[in-house]
């Protein structure tokens, strides 16, 4: 899920995940929105994943939650409109925290984050 890309469109060294560019590419595989919105969006994703997996191991470990309701929990809040994210964003920052606690094999496949074909 991490494999990154850096953005050759405006010099940006910051890497980008692969997989955040997919969620923003239309059906010919040309992103829907500016570069540098895209980036913003994937700063705002990643920081949102990086603040949640702390909250995501205290309910599993302090209150003894599965990791997969752990997870199911999250997206449920991340998929409200109140979030403000953009379509497959919510599955993706799920993803991203499963990922980060080491939870992968636990995210149930309807919480990963729409795939395009590669080209």
């Amino acid at each position: 899920m991490t494999q990154t890309t850096r953005d050759p469109i405006d010099g940006n060294q910051l890497p980008l995940p692969d997989s955040f560019r997919q969620l923003h590419l239309d059906g010919c595989g040309r992103l829907q929105l500016p570069v540098a919105e895209l980036l913003q969006r994937a700063e705002l994703c990643e920081d949102l994943a990086l603040q949640l997996q702390d909250s995501a191991r205290h309910i599993h470990f302090d209150l003894g939650v599965a990791e997969e309701d752990v997870l199911g929990r999250l997206h449920a809040g991340l998929a409200t409109p109140q979030a403000e994210l953009r379509p497959g964003e919510a599955e993706w920052v799920t993803a991203r925290v499963a990922e980060l606690l080491d939870w992968l094999d636990r995210l149930p496949q309807e919480l990963l984050p729409p795939t395009r074909p590669a080209r």
